[in-house]
């Protein structure tokens, strides 16, 4: 009998390190660990000391079995962000704080778990029409969840099943920072699906905006908000979806600014892939850019005409009236310019005394009061302007897609930008003339006043004779006061004008440089009075505001760099669509970034990702690196 080699795992042949538990390679062990974890045999338990935190980390069934053969498993729990928010979910959000437990029994809880049994489900957390959402966690991970089942009483409806699975589906391949991830899909044991996704804390945009006493209040923060949930729906449609429910109450802020689109029941994958286009017929589908669903080219996929769904105070008049067979992104448009109409007016477009008067304006598409309330509003004019364009009744009157509104946004919001720097550097500007000429009138009354002490002076040494030597003493005084004073006022200026270039945005070039002229002005005043404290602090603020003006620049050339390369990378992925190469497209991705000093062939992602985070635009980097 040959020898048996005490270095090889005996199970698999595979060398195995010294020491290695029950003498088995550590894909053995992992494999063993599996298969008892699934037979529910053989499971230990470790008290996992030396962690961040064991609080209410009780381990799953892996972690057991893990434990029994490699000893002690880490068992993290991570502490909370904090009181004050909000638990949400795929269906609707409660609103308010956490002062009370955030679920409650629910008999939609199922007796047999069936594919969830590795999660432990708590409660509910919220109930919509079609499913109900409840806290899970999964005790491996230590990660709380939302598991979102379809409802008991519509276990027997196929076609709400169906609904239920797209909607997973949909979700689950929208990969944007501004959609809930989903993480997995399955069925209890009683057959009602069930998909697990993010937990999301945070409060909605509708509590938000109803706290306001006034629609101007805080505008900034929430066009910031909507700017973020235009930017999702833009990239919802450039996979070939569409939300069809867009409401503030859709709408999730965390409590680190984080914007999240919720509730995509109502999604409907277009048969085109992405915008409706009136000049051309589309001649084949690019299966490979658009999201694809079990219903996805089946007779289900054909919603039957007439079929409402949405909220009426939101939704176009073609939705309003069952016009499914038109419905594309400018569904979507309308419901952004409806958001856009309650930020800046406080109401939706459509009001009434009640539902049936908000439906009956919806499907005439009576506009007429929200048009009114927009006029009146007093919100910048470009706002006004694309609030009503995407109000527009008629669907071809409304930017082809969310993308078209976002770029108008953002267009909007760069020029508010260079607005405000014009109007600090005009007030700056008016500033600094206002404090020359109040130094031009002290020196003019200097001046005056130094030339009858000089006439005094002569008098006085004539009249006393041998004076003369007191007199030029008397003048060099006073030149050396004079000149004390200016590089006092010049240096207060300077740094009045270092506090504005601080404070400017990043990149802000301009801001230093004013402040650095301002520092050489004094310079020679301050070499006349040759006084070593006055020059040793001028030489300092000098220091500092050239190293500002060398970092602006520097931030000024990679602000330049970043707005390159995202407008490279947005025609790469829209040349997909094109030329529907997707190597062509991998090559061109890879050169972009490659342009703009990334490597990602040569680095790692721990590499990547720092230059990724370092730069100016990281969320948009990296949502094109995900779609890539």
């Amino acid at each position: 009998m040959p020898a048996v080699d005490p270095d090889l795992c005996p199970s698999c042949g595979a060398r195995r390190p010294a020491g290695a538990p029950g003498g088995l390679c550590p894909r053995c062990v992992l494999r063993h660990a599996m298969e008892s974890a699934g037979s529910g045999e053989d499971r230990g338990e470790a008290d996992g000391q030396g962690v961040v935190s064991t609080v209410d980390s009780r381990p799953g069934p892996l972690l057991e079995a893990l434990a029994s053969h490699v000893g002690d498993v880490p068992r993290v729990r991570l502490a909370e962000p904090g009181a004050g928010t909000t638990l949400a979910d795929g269906d609707s959000q409660p609103d308010g704080g956490l002062e009370s437990p955030p679920w409650t029994d629910s008999p939609e809880l199922p007796e047999n778990p069936g594919d969830a049994a590795h999660l432990e489900l708590l409660g509910e957390i919220a109930r919509g029409g079609m499913g109900a959402v409840l806290k899970g966690r999964d005790p491996n991970l230590g990660r709380d969840l939302a598991v979102k089942v379809l409802l008991e009483q519509h276990r027997d409806r196929p076609d709400l099943a169906r609904r239920f699975i797209e909607e997973a589906q949909i979700a689950g391949q929208l990969q944007h920072p501004g959609i809930v991830p989903v993480y997995e899909l399955g069925a209890f044991a009683d057959r009602r699906p069930y998909f697990s996704m993010k937990l999301v804390k945070g409060r909605t945009l509708a509590a938000l905006l109803e706290e306001r006493s006034d629609a101007a209040d805080d505008l900034p923060r929430f066009i910031s908000i909507f700017e973020q949930v235009g930017r999702t729906l833009a990239y919802a449609h450039a996979r070939g979806v569409i939300h069809r429910d867009l409401k503030p109450s859709n709408i999730m802020v965390g409590g680190f600014g984080e914007v999240q689109v919720m509730d995509w029941g109502l999604a409907k994958v277009l048969a085109s892939g992405g915008v409706a286009d009136e000049s051309r017929a589309v001649q084949r589908r690019d299966g490979a850019s658009l999201v694809q669903t079990l219903r996805t080219g089946s007779d289900a996929d054909a919603s039957q005409a007439g079929s409402v769904m949405g909220t009426p105070a939101y939704m176009p008049p073609e939705q309003a009236g069952g016009d499914v067979e038109v419905l594309d992104e400018r569904a979507d448009v309308f419901g952004l310019g409806a958001i856009l109409c309650e930020i800046l007016t406080g109401d939706p477009p459509y009001t009434g005394r009640d539902g049936h008067e908000v439906f009956r304006k919806a499907l005439r598409g009576d506009l007429a009061d929200a048009m009114a309330r927009l006029d009146a509003c007093g919100a910048d004019a470009e706002l006004i302007a694309l609030a009503k364009s995407c109000l527009s009744p008629e669907l071809l009157d409304r930017p082809r897609d969310a993308r078209v509104v976002s770029d108008r946004l953002t267009e909007h919001l760069a020029g508010v930008q260079e607005r405000m720097r014009a109007a600090e550097l005009a007030r700056a500007a008016e500033s600094a003339r206002a404090i020359e000429a109040v130094r031009e009138e002290r020196a003019a009354r200097r001046s005056r006043r130094l030339a009858a002490g000089l006439a005094a002076s002569v008098f006085a040494a004539l009249a006393i004779g041998g004076g003369g030597a007191a007199w030029f003493a008397s003048v060099r005084a006073a030149r050396l006061a004079a000149a004390a004073r200016e590089v006092d006022d010049r240096l207060g200026q300077v740094v009045v004008l270092r506090a504005r270039a601080r404070a400017a945005p990043p990149g802000a070039v301009a801001a230093w440089k004013a402040a650095l002229a301002e520092a050489s002005r004094a310079a020679e005043p301050a070499r006349d009075l040759a006084d070593p404290e006055r020059s040793a602090r001028l030489a300092a603020v000098v220091v500092e505001l050239e190293q500002g003006l060398a970092d602006a620049e520097v931030q000024a050339a990679r602000l330049e760099v970043d707005r390159a390369l995202l407008a490279e990378l947005e025609s790469v992925r829209g040349g997909l669509a094109d030329h529907g190469d997707p190597k062509r497209t991998d090559a061109e991705y890879a050169a972009a970034f490659r342009k703009a000093g990334l490597d990602l062939d040569a680095v790692g992602p721990e590499r990547a990702g720092g230059w990724i985070a370092d730069r100016t635009a990281p969320l948009e980097l990296a949502a094109f690196l995900d779609d890539w």
